[in-house]
């Protein structure tokens, strides 16, 4: 089951936690200015003298449709890829990056009957930029940003508890719905 309302990813500014798979010669530092007006975003260095990532593996379908988003800016000239990737596709989105602060979405359909999708960034070589708030949600389009820790919006355990979904007029454009969500 995939949280309709959330995001998927797990610790969504921790891009060190062990969720991320990150290619071996990026460099975090966290604590960085981020766009809310805290200290949460991470400068990420791509030190390697090849192409850079910063991904997370979801076990989600592959024939779903998926926004990933993320805020970047860089202080160079550095520029990211935003990314999705499955057995048999990828769908990609160049962002070139400015010293503002911007959000990046990539709307994802691959179309592709597989079990699992890597979601992340992809950084040039020697780009430093700034990361912060990368989600993913299983919907056309971005919304607002909702931080995630130890836990995401995939649960591979929960189902809908019934077939169909019984809607209730109360009064003109008002409706009513109940929806069970069992989990075993």
């Amino acid at each position: 089951f995939l949280d309709p309302v959330g995001t998927l990813l797990l610790h969504s500014e921790e891009f060190g936690d062990p969720a991320w798979s990150n290619s071996p010669l990026i460099q975090l530092t966290p604590g960085v200015s981020d766009p809310l007006g805290t200290t949460r975003a991470t400068q990420v260095v791509n030190a390697g003298s090849a192409a850079g990532s910063i991904a997370q593996t979801l076990a989600v379908p592959g024939n779903m449709r998926y926004t990933l988003s993320v805020w970047a800016k860089t202080t160079g000239i550095s520029n990211v890829t935003i990314s999705a990737s499955t057995t048999g596709g990828t769908a990609t989105q160049s962002i070139t990056l400015t010293s503002q602060w911007q959000r990046a979405s990539l709307d994802v359909e691959l179309g592709l009957n597989t079990d699992s999708v890597v979601f992340g960034v992809v950084l040039d070589v020697g780009a430093i930029v700034d990361l912060f708030g990368m989600q993913v949600e299983a919907q056309p389009g971005a919304s607002d940003y909702k931080e995630t820790g130890g836990s995401g919006g995939v649960y591979a355990q929960a189902r809908f508890a019934e077939d169909e979904l019984t809607v209730t007029a109360k009064g003109t454009d008002v409706f009513d719905a109940v929806i069970r969500i069992m989990a075993s």
